[in-house]
């Protein structure tokens, strides 16, 4: 911007009467030869033609008290317009003047600057060290400007000497300075230092994370209707965290428990756990595949977490004042986040002045009716339930600013390394990113730790091991204690077997427990580790395999026996039954059907063996096919014993063993009639239901039946505690009839009769 144009805009912004004590007090004409006062034309005539000229500025320079110079020097260390909150903050620090104190905000009448809040500076205070004073006396001398007043209505209100919310000293006047005087020293950075730092323990965020998605990957975690975790899952969840959440126990449901809430939403955010048909998962489909995010760097996984935690729709506790300004926390953390990592490392900065910072990078960064109620209509402005008047509003918006600023700080930012925090006594007073590490030598070094493997079986992963090992560790070593500082796993037949299960065989643990270790084995660990797994070996399911059963031995010997049909079979595994290769199910199908063989065939699914067998009105159930399935066989022998080959019959013995229950009776008759083609015999169904007591038991009673007046009779005399155990009322339309058992009727004749009624018959 030219200079002119910059003279211009500044001159436009001002208030006339402003601008007339300027010129005089810049010994400018400021009326003419009748004495007249000058108008507003002739007046910025005056100001652009003389007021920043070089002289005339050196001059209001020299006029200057020690005061008034010491503020401007420490306005012209900022190349930059600065807010001017936080720079009244630095001149009261320094010792240059005073803060105001705070003023009567009860009073009705609209303050002669209506963009100011608090005590309104002025040059008429000649010696006043009021920091806004004396800024009004430097505007007066027209050596410090101000900017950005709020709107009022879509103009922006004229600046008067009282500061707006911007200070800066025009190019034009920093030319005509004198090199600014020195200001004593100031403290070198990082001498100010807190009475208590509080910083999180280095990873426990990051390991607590790891503990959640751990335990997801190996234990069923339901959802509720409302896609919250329910109170049992929470409760497990939490033993496991090395910081557990100490809300749990008081909340209602899943949301009232904050960090294991938080910890799941991140998890999400991350994409290491989701949400599928109604229960929590890990992201990876198969628990053994490594999640790249636990392999990352820390510094790497602290980033990918404030990034998520960015984007959160997180909730925080303000008050019913924030939810009618409509908070917009999403846009309020990214500009904390921006504004925290253009802190200088190691640096405390006070709070306060953060909140500063914030505000000159997006003054409505948390609520767009900042501006709105600056530039309220009349000085008044409708929160929640009440009426404010704009200084009370605007210092309520502040206060709930610093609250959101303050819970962000002491929670999440703290707790996963992003920043240390500075108390004085219990305040806290200011905050500072953490030094990076001078010994690593880059952000990105992976910190050293170490496994050691005992002979005891033991296996210690001290210090920050790698969270991806970790992963790995806890695939085939069972974990019995975790800490910030270590996790302690133990080797056992059981932890190997279910890593067997899993797929991980015995030299992959061999080889990942040397290599992380870096020595052997104790000989006597993989001694032990060999054996446990040659025994697991002894028996071995196999999935995903096709069966071929035939009726007879001989015919599995002819198909073999057949050039084309047996390069299709692997093996037999008993006389009737043989492995096919891989592949190869639908070629022999092709094959036997060429012959005259039309085998059946099952997809492996238990429901593909429906409506395959029929069930006699005696309960005989015989396959439709000669030779039955193994998933056929599997669901016959829930529900019938096998009399022969091929042949089996629901009896009394076999139903009462499920039975006990009407809904186990129905789920018995519901899954013989899936298997049976046709419909379920009524005798079979009736057989089933005597046999496992569907219909319960009777009992047989001698009972009197007494009649009474009325219902309203009747209900009046079981309010007396004799009568009411003994009288049972018996539905009978409009009469009021009541049960009483024969042994009871002697006890009720005396009990009625007590109360004057006569018991007839």
């Amino acid at each position: 911007m030219r200079m002119a144009d910059e003279i211009e805009a500044l001159l436009e912004s001002y208030h006339s009467n402003t601008l007339w004590e300027m010129a005089r007090a810049g010994g400018l004409r400021v009326q003419d030869a009748a004495g007249k006062r000058l108008g507003k034309k002739e007046i910025l005539t005056q100001l652009r033609a003389h007021f920043f000229a070089p002289e005339r500025v050196r001059a209001a320079w020299e006029k200057l008290e020690a005061c008034e110079r010491a503020v401007l020097t420490l306005l012209l260390r900022h190349p930059e317009p600065v807010r001017t909150a936080a720079f009244c903050r630095e001149v009261v620090r320094a010792g240059l003047a005073t803060a105001a104190q705070p003023r009567d905000d009860t009073r009705w009448y609209q303050p002669a600057v209506p963009y100011a809040t608090g005590h309104i500076g002025t040059p008429l205070n000649a010696h006043s060290a009021i920091v806004e004073d004396v800024i009004a006396r430097l505007t007066c001398h027209g050596l410090v400007f101000s900017k950005d007043a709020p709107l009022s209505g879509m103009q922006p209100y004229k600046i008067q000497f009282h500061p707006a919310p911007t200070l800066f000293v025009p190019a034009v006047v920093r030319q005509a300075l004198p090199a600014p005087e020195p200001l004593p020293p100031a403290p070198a950075p990082g001498a100010w230092q807190p009475e208590r730092v509080e910083s999180a323990p280095a990873g426990l965020l990051l390991r607590d994370l790891y503990l959640y998605w751990d335990y997801v990957r190996f234990h069923e975690v339901e959802l509720l209707q409302s896609g919250l975790v329910g109170k049992r899952a929470l409760k497990a969840l939490n033993a496991v965290l090395l910081a557990p959440d100490p809300l749990l126990d008081m909340a209602a449901n899943e949301q009232g428990a904050a960090r294991l809430y938080f910890l799941r939403l991140l998890l999400e955010k991350l994409g290491l756990v989701r949400s599928v048909r109604g229960a929590l998962q890990v992201g990876a489909d198969d628990p053994r595949q490594e999640e790249a995010f636990w392999g990352r760097p820390p510094d790497a996984q602290v980033r990918a977490c404030l990034e998520a935690w960015r984007d959160l729709p997180l909730a925080y506790s303000l008050g019913p004042d924030a939810a009618s300004l409509v908070p917009r926390y999403l846009h309020a953390r990214q500009v904390l986040l921006a504004v925290l990592a253009a802190l200088p490392p190691a640096a405390w900065v006070e709070v306060e002045d953060l909140h500063e910072r914030i505000l000159a990078v997006d003054e409505e960064f948390l609520f767009t009716e900042r501006t709105k109620i600056a530039s309220a209509r009349g000085g008044w402005y409708y929160m929640g339930y009440r009426s404010l008047s704009r200084e009370q509003a605007l210092a309520k918006v502040a206060e709930l600013e610093a609250h959101f600023v303050e819970q962000c700080l002491t929670g999440f930012l703290r707790e996963v390394g992003a920043v240390e925090l500075g108390y004085v006594g219990k305040t806290l007073r200011a905050v500072r990113r953490p030094a990076p590490d001078p010994g690593t030598g880059a952000a990105e070094a992976v910190p050293a730790g170490r496994v050691v493997v005992q002979p005891n079986f033991q296996v210690l992963a001290i210090g920050p091991v790698r969270m991806d090992l970790l992963a790995q560790l806890d695939l085939f070593a069972a974990r019995e204690q975790a800490d910030a500082g270590a996790f302690t796993y133990r080797l056992s037949r059981d932890s190997l077997y279910c890593a067997q299960q899993l797929g991980v065989t015995v030299g992959k643990v061999v080889e990942l427990l040397e290599r992380c270790s870096g020595v052997e084995l104790p000989q006597n660990v993989r001694r032990s580790l060999e054996e446990w797994s040659a025994q697991h070996e002894r028996i071995v399911f196999r999935r995903g395999v096709t069966l071929l059963e035939t009726a007879t031995p001989e015919t599995l010997a002819q198909l073999q026996a057949d050039r084309r049909m047996g390069a299709k079979i692997a093996r037999a595994v008993a006389p009737t039954a043989a492995l096919l290769k891989k592949g190869r199910q639908q070629a022999l199908v092709e094959d036997l059907v060429a012959r005259g063989l039309f085998p059946a065939v099952t997809d492996g699914r238990p429901e593909g063996v429906d409506h395959s067998v029929v069930v006699a009105a005696d309960g005989t159930i015989r396959p439709l096919h000669a030779v039955p399935s193994l998933l056929l066989r599997g669901r016959l022998a829930r529900l019938a014993e096998e009399e022969a080959a091929g042949v089996w019959k629901v009896t009394p013995e076999g139903v009462r063993r499920i039975g006990g229950s009407v809904e186990r009776i129905r789920q018995f008759l519901e899954e013989l009639a899936r298997l049976h083609r046709g419909r379920l015999p009524k005798e079979v169904a009736e057989r089933v239901k005597a046999w496992g007591g569907y219909y319960g038991r009777a009992t047989v009673a001698r009972l009197t039946l007494l009649e009474f007046r009325d219902a309203a009779a009747l209900e009046g005399l079981r309010k007396d505690p004799v009568l009411r155990e003994q009288l049972t009322p018996f539905p009978a339309g409009e009469r009021a009839l009541a049960v009483v058992r024969e042994e009871d009727l002697e006890q009720v004749r005396a009990a009625l009769a007590r109360l004057g009624v006569e018991v007839e018959g």
